[in-house]
């Protein structure tokens, strides 16, 4: 008898062993580089432990599925015109029949002195294939880089657009679409911004951010729009710092509040810093951070994580000190906006790097994306 409780007590002692070695086990890291040709600006973790990424290939929308360990399980890219004409996936995400909803730009003349694009929405399956599309023309140049599904199982998208007969009136706007892509409602707001981020809201409003003109000073502003459910605004809410601040993303906090990141001007050394607000549910501001070095810093992402801090990708340069290198960028702050740790990434002299998403994974690690560059980090945003 005592021997068969010294054996269990061995077996339990083993499985606590065993669990606390699974809690404490090294996150997955890894590093893909895509084909010449490609270019990332969006990933996510999705509900099987894989990623999903897209963006560009060779001018067209491209999509690219991973599984956990960084290996290609499929791969899709999607052309709306003929050969020569130009597609740009800036936005994607994971739907909840496992499909994907995207978001991009149309260009008929992808030449740099082309001043057109249209709105490109596509849904696919969970293996790629194409189900619908919905492509919006609302002036010459329109403007998207933000998409999400809605919690009744719709989509919402913004954006911003501007008009050719006067380059100075730009627009924001906000569109909801339904389940089957058919639009449920359009808001043009004629106000001098352009949109460039949305996330939804507890009561099933919206949140989105850009960057507004302020008439009396001439120069851009970060701003938040709270809309309700049918895309009335609720409030709007500015904050500036420099002649020149563009929000970039925008994200839900824990606490009901939001989490912004994007660039400010620095006059006093001629380059840019990121800039990172948070927000209460009103959009008052709880605290700001200005983070940068020599050179130019700029903000692409922001999102929390799972201890209520925040990670922020984006881009960095080093000043005179080597003008052609620009680098990816990773800050990981505490809930306080107090930097924890900072990494940077360099692999490719060609291009100007830049992290363009980033998010959490289930292991705590993170995963980023950028220009040629998916990596897959641990929880100290190392490989």
């Amino acid at each position: 008898m005592e021997h068969k409780k010294a054996l269990t007590g061995a077996l339990l002692a083993a499985a606590v062993c065993a669990l606390t070695t699974m809690c404490d086990y090294p996150e997955k890291t890894w590093t893909f580089e895509v084909e010449d040709t490609c270019r990332v600006y969006a990933i996510e973790q999705t509900a099987d432990g894989g990623y999903i990424a897209g963006g560009e290939k060779d001018m067209d929308f491209w999509v690219m599925k991973l599984n956990s360990s960084g290996v290609v399980q499929w791969e899709q890219m999607f052309a709306r015109g003929a050969k020569g004409e130009l597609e740009t996936l800036y936005s994607i995400r994971q739907t909840g029949d496992g499909g994907y909803i995207t978001a991009g730009l149309y260009r008929e003349v992808p030449d740099a002195d082309s001043f057109s694009s249209d709105i490109w929405i596509l849904k696919i399956d969970k293996t790629g294939a194409a189900e619908w599309d919905y492509l919006y023309d609302l002036a010459e140049a329109d403007f998207t880089y933000s998409i999400l599904q809605t919690g009744d199982g719709g989509y919402m998208f913004v954006g911003g657009s501007r008009w050719e007969y006067d380059e100075a009136l730009l627009s924001s706007w906000a569109i909801k679409l339904s389940p089957d892509g058919t639009k449920e409602w359009e808001k043009v707001y004629y106000d001098y911004a352009i949109a460039f981020s949305v996330v939804q809201t507890p009561d099933e409003g919206f949140a989105m951010a850009g960057s507004a003109l302020n008439d009396a000073t001439c120069s851009a502003e970060y701003y938040i729009r709270k809309l309700d459910p049918s895309g009335n605004a609720v409030w709007e809410k500015r904050y500036g710092r420099s002649p020149n601040d563009l929000a970039q993303s925008i994200s839900a906090t824990s606490d009901g509040g939001y989490i912004v990141a994007g660039d400010t001007d620095n006059p006093d050394y001629d380059n840019t810093d990121c800039w990172i607000l948070k927000l209460d549910s009103e959009g008052e501001m709880q605290w700001s951070l200005l983070y940068g070095w020599d050179g130019s810093q700029h903000a692409k992402a922001v999102r929390q994580t799972r201890d209520n801090g925040y990670i922020m990708a984006g881009s960095t340069d080093y000043g005179p000190a080597a003008p052609n290198e620009v680098d990816y960028l990773i800050v990981k702050l505490d809930d306080g906006g107090n930097e924890e740790w900072s990494r940077t990434f360099h692999y490719d002299d060609s291009i100007r790097e830049c992290a363009w998403a980033i998010e959490q994974t289930s292991d705590r690690g993170y995963i980023m994306g950028g220009q040629k560059i998916i990596l897959k980090l641990d929880r100290t945003g190392r490989l």
